[in-house]
C-alpha cells in the first residue's frame, strides 16, 4: 500500500507542477483534439473530488479518532485523501484543457 501511495503522491507533484508550466506558457499551448475531449470530461470531474474529500473526512472524523487503534481506518481514510488528491488535480488539468479548447474567454474563465 506504501507503493501506491507513493506514486500517487509523485503523480500529484508530477501533475501540479506540469498545470503551472502550461498556465506559464498558456499562450504558446496548442491542444490535440484528443485532449480536447478530455477537456470537456473536466464538469464531469469537477465535483468527484469534493465528494470524496467529504467522504474522507467524515470517516476521519467520526470513525478514526474515535478507534485510533483501527490500522484499517486508518489506511482507508489515507486512500481516500490520496485519490481526493490525485482526482482534484486531474480535474484541474482537464480545466485547463476545456479553457484551451476555446470555449470560455475573459471573466468567465477568472
Amino acid at each position: 500500500m506504501n507503493q501506491f501511495r507513493q506514486i500517487s503522491v509523485n503523480l500529484v507533484w508530477f501533475l501540479n507542477i506540469l498545470l503551472l508550466f502550461l498556465l506559464a506558457f498558456e499562450d504558446k499551448v496548442a491542444l490535440p483534439a484528443f485532449l480536447q475531449v478530455a477537456g470537456r470530461m473536466h464538469p464531469l470531474l469537477l465535483h468527484f473530488p469534493i465528494a470524496l474529500i467529504f467522504i474522507s473526512l467524515f470517516l476521519d472524523w467520526f470513525f478514526v479518532r474515535k478507534q485510533p487503534e483501527n490500522v484499517a481506518l486508518k489506511e482507508a481514510s489515507t486512500i481516500l485523501f490520496t485519490i481526493s488528491a490525485l482526482c482534484a488535480a486531474l480535474t484541474a488539468l482537464f480545466g485547463f484543457f476545456l479553457y484551451k479548447e476555446g470555449g470560455y474567454q475573459g471573466a468567465e474563465i477568472n
